[in-house]
């Protein structure tokens, strides 16, 4: 069980240590930054831009029509703090996410090299406000709002461990610290409870390495949701490479259910028999829902890159990588699985490379405001080059399929007919590393199949939030989410 620390005490600690259309995507025309206060007066933000310059971090926003404004705020002497990926060599990523209502913008940055402390940046007033938390440099790998906007959930890595904290934004305080694997928080509705993706809770022998927690902040409590047993759940004889673990989590807020990935290890060398979509309720009653690996012949392992909820057809969407390892090949597909849970499992879409020399894999992913249609980022890692796809989810009909130059590192959605995507020429993007670094900022128009360079030549230091989130989130309109518990 995780203990819940105290604040003093762990902040001492943290301070120490659509129509079918194929082109090829090039930019035409790029926007220069112009007067903010005429275009704020007939344009809507549709995203934020943070660059990091010789001077500090520059804060600027993207209008609905592709140009910027000019800078909102400049934070002198600070660099953004970024994620180090040391597999990858780069700087993959950094911790940059707007609040629900769309009012606050959270960060961390950087003055030393050493420590990096939380920003939050009012984007109405433009002020901005520095939360001296001071972790450890590189360690901050997600920041996650609660549906009220008031906490923020934050998930640290340092010296090899993983940590947490729990902060009250209107208090500046810590209300808690997780000095074990506390990662991937999923927020219920009331803004008082989440679950998180934590080490296994089996005192015996259960062929698991995690278990998902229930932490209800007013009642102070933390609570093991799953005891995750192969034999209870009658997967043991299907393991190949044991143990299993969790890998993605949704909430499905009208039956107040989890569900959750269950997984063996993976392993880049050979396919995985046991890839289960599986449930849990709020009272700890786990269920095997679909069996994934039933939709595939048994040389297939699946990579879940993502996977969210989507309440016009009542369907869990899961968008993942598959690798086939059929004589010897270790060829891509990328397949989008629903789930309606009513219990139809099938493949939605997708696509089928014929082998790795001709394949690519899925850097992002994004779900357009309406839900109606999903964007997906590719690289090819041969010539670094890559691609945009929109599909239409409600029958997995692709609307757009087109080449870029340069691999897409991040995508988003400015609005239902507009994609935002970034593009670096200095490295190679992955799978899904949340803000990424990018030199170049690209809008594509998918009626009209016209694409406009935002922002250009800013040397991999950009980064882009959208006021959309890339998943849904499911969460009622801000104004109409209870606040009592608050």
């Amino acid at each position: 069980m995780y203990k819940l620390k105290t604040i003093a005490f762990w902040l001492q600690i943290l301070i120490l240590s659509f129509l079918p259309v194929s082109a090829q995507l090039d930019p035409v025309d790029a926007n220069s930054p112009s007067d903010t206060n005429a275009q704020l007066e007939n344009a809507i933000i549709v995203g934020y831009s943070l660059i990091a310059q010789p001077n500090g971090i520059v804060i600027q926003g993207v209008l609905e029509d592709g140009s910027v404004t000019q800078a909102m705020t400049t934070l002198s002497n600070f660099t953004i703090e970024e994620q180090y990926a040391t597999q990858w060599n780069i700087y993959e990523r950094s911790s940059i996410t707007l609040s629900h209502d769309r009012k606050t913008l959270a960060f961390t940055a950087t003055q030393d090299d050493i420590n990096a402390d939380l920003f939050l940046l009012d984007l109405v007033s433009g002020t901005n406000e520095q939360h001296q938390l001071s972790f450890p440099v590189g360690s901050t790998t997600r920041l996650i709002w609660s549906p009220h906007d008031t906490k923020l959930f934050i998930d640290l890595r340092a010296s090899g461990q993983a940590f947490a904290l729990l902060y009250d934004v209107g208090s500046q305080q810590t209300l808690y610290t997780f000095d074990e694997l506390a990662f991937s928080p999923t927020w219920l509705r009331d803004s008082n409870q989440f679950v998180y993706n934590g080490n296994s809770n089996c005192t015996t022998i259960c062929n698991s390495m995690a278990d998902l927690y229930l932490v209800n902040i007013a009642a102070n409590t933390n609570t093991a949701l799953t005891t995750i047993d192969t034999d209870e759940l009658g997967i043991t004889d299907q393991l190949i490479k044991p143990p299993v673990v969790i890998n993605d989590v949704v909430y499905e807020p009208s039956s107040e259910k989890i569900y959750f990935i269950l997984a063996e290890v993976y392993d880049a060398g050979a396919p995985r028999e046991v890839e289960m979509l599986a449930s849990v309720d709020l009272d700890g009653n786990v269920a095997i829902e679909a069996d994934l690996a039933s939709l595939y012949p048994s040389s297939i392992s699946i990579l879940p890159l993502g996977m969210f909820y989507r309440p016009d057809d009542n369907a869990i969407y899961i968008i993942s990588d598959v690798n086939d390892f059929l004589d010897g090949r270790y060829a891509l597909r990328w397949s989008i699985i629903r789930y309606d849970l009513a219990g139809w499992l099938e493949i939605a879409y997708e696509t089928v490379f014929t082998d790795i020399l001709n394949s690519e894999i899925i850097t992002d992913l994004a779900v357009s405001p309406d839900q109606n249609l999903i964007a997906l980022g590719g690289t090819d890692h041969r010539d670094e080059t890559g691609s945009v796809t929109v599909v239409q989810l409600s029958n997995g009909q692709e609307i757009l399929k087109s080449a870029t130059k340069d691999s897409v590192c991040n995508i988003y959605w400015s609005d239902d007919g507009h994609i935002v995507y970034g593009q670096s020429n200095s490295v190679t993007c992955t799978h899904l590393r949340q803000n990424r670094p990018f030199n170049r900022l690209i809008e594509h128009n998918i009626s009209n199949n016209t694409t406009t360079t935002i922002l250009d030549g800013q040397g991999d230091k950009t980064y882009f939030i959208s006021i959309y989130p890339q998943t849904p989130t499911n969460y009622p309109p801000f104004e109409q989410v209870d606040s009592d518990t608050e």
